[in-house]
């Protein structure tokens, strides 16, 4: 394999790797917003269900 074909499959994967990251990031961050959101609105059905049978 010439250096310019190896060059290019470096490059290739390069940047399908960032690409890959950036896919994982980005779940990642979707999954933390869900929870944090799940997490407030269950406080607030607690908080919401302790004020109406007081």
């Amino acid at each position: 394999m010439s250096r310019f074909m190896q060059a290019e499959l470096n490059s290739t994967i390069q940047k399908r790797r960032e690409r890959r990251d950036a896919i994982l990031a980005g779940i990642a961050l979707f999954l933390l917003t869900a929870f944090l959101t799940l997490t407030d609105l269950d406080a607030m059905l607690v908080a919401l269900i302790h004020d109406t049978h007081f």
